[in-house]
């Protein structure tokens, strides 16, 4: 018989008293307090390892949390090269092209040839050669081109023994060892000479470098006054001899010191020295118009019409003279070297005067022996009998 409020034997108070499912009291499936993950916290050491590799991966950009291998993208690197052998291949091409376009030494040479007649068509191989020739060897260092009254258009190395109309030279520097088209222009002179080669020079020397050579500052003044010094002289030749040719007396005047004020120019002693060198000259052209006359009242067997002629000829020269004269530049010399209290001034200006009264001796002569002119000109064509 068992005892009452017992059911299979099992004591009442003991059962109520025992844990549900041997749990401890106040906890919930083994799980710790404020934990919310059935999952046990891990404790084998390559899992944790695994755990940190995961988040360095996840760190150094990795995706899905795992460390993946870097792929290269070879078609990036592939379109990278081209571009960089197409951007190579134009830079190439394109200095190609600049070299191209670039003209040749011959092409310049041709351009700057400018001869009375010439034309495209008398271009011949042999024009070519010689320009090679010029170009290319380097003892080659002047080149001419003009046109022969019988061969024609020619190109040569030396200048022609006789005189031509009109004639182009290139002149090489002596430094020159390969003559391309960058130095063309810095190591080769050239110009054209048109009828008589004297008054070609004396208009290339008054019109281009006497101005730079006087205008010149930064020269040494030791260098520069002995260097104007025989300049002046050689122009004063130059002119004397140019004009001689046609039978006329021009006067070298230089533009030296013409700027400054006369009271300033004639404190130059230098400069007042150049000037006494110019009127020295005048002074000699001066004596040697004067002295033509005697020489051809010496002169035998001249008729009227050379006695004319000779008073028709000196009174345009002795007119000449007395116009250059009062020309501004000989009376500013004249002003400076007389501030400069110069012992030519005085001789000068006696000789000047002497001029005007012989171009008017001259013009006076002139004028009576035209009447005769006529008849003398019947006379000397008057059959003898």
């Amino acid at each position: 018989m068992s005892d009452k409020g017992s059911r299979s034997g099992t004591p009442k108070a003991s059962s109520r008293k025992s844990s549900k499912a041997g749990t401890p009291k106040g906890s919930k499936s083994g799980t710790p307090k404020g934990s919310k993950s059935n999952t046990p916290l891990p404790t084998d050491p390559q899992a944790m390892t695994q755990e940190i590799t995961e988040e360095e991966a996840l760190a150094a950009g990795a995706s899905n949390g795992a460390l993946q291998p870097t792929e290269v993208d070879v078609t990036a690197m592939g379109t990278s090269n081209e571009l960089g052998e197409t951007e190579t291949e134009a830079e190439q091409e394109e200095a190609v092209q600049e070299e191209d376009d670039r003209p040749s030494v011959i092409s310049l040479i041709k351009e700057r040839v400018t001869v009375q007649g010439l034309t495209e068509e008398l271009w011949k191989e042999f024009h070519d050669e010689a320009i090679n020739q010029f170009i290319n060897d380097p003892g080659t260092k002047l080149m001419v081109a003009y046109m022969d009254p019988v061969k024609g258009f020619l190109v040569e190395h030396a200048i022609p023994p006789y005189l031509v109309d009109q004639l182009t030279y290139f002149i090489k520097a002596t430094s020159v060892k390969e003559l391309n088209a960058d130095t063309f222009l810095t190591k080769v002179q050239y110009g054209t000479i048109k009828g008589n080669q004297i008054e070609s020079l004396l208009r290339i020397m008054m019109g281009i470098y006497a101005p730079i050579f006087f205008e010149n500052t930064s020269w040494p003044d030791s260098i520069k006054n002995d260097f104007s010094a025989q300049l002046h002289k050689f122009l004063a030749n130059l002119t004397d001899t140019r004009w001689k040719l046609e039978g006329k007396t021009v006067l070298y005047i230089p533009t030296e010191g013409l700027k400054l004020a006369s009271e300033e120019a004639a404190k130059n002693k230098d400069l007042v020295q150049r000037l006494e060198t110019a009127m020295i000259h005048w002074a000699r052209q001066i004596k040697e118009v004067l002295s033509n006359q005697d020489a051809f009242e010496m002169a035998e067997n001249s008729g009227p019409l050379d006695e004319i002629e000779f008073w028709k000829n000196r009174c345009a020269d002795l007119t000449g003279i007395s116009t250059q004269l009062d020309k501004p530049g000989v009376k500013k010399i004249t002003e400076i070297l007389t501030l400069a209290k110069s012992s030519y001034v005085g001789p000068f200006l006696k000789l000047s005067s002497e001029i005007k009264e012989g171009s008017r001796q001259a013009e006076s002569n002139l004028k009576f022996l035209l009447v005769l002119k006529d008849p003398c000109y019947e006379l000397s064509e008057a059959p003898m009998t």
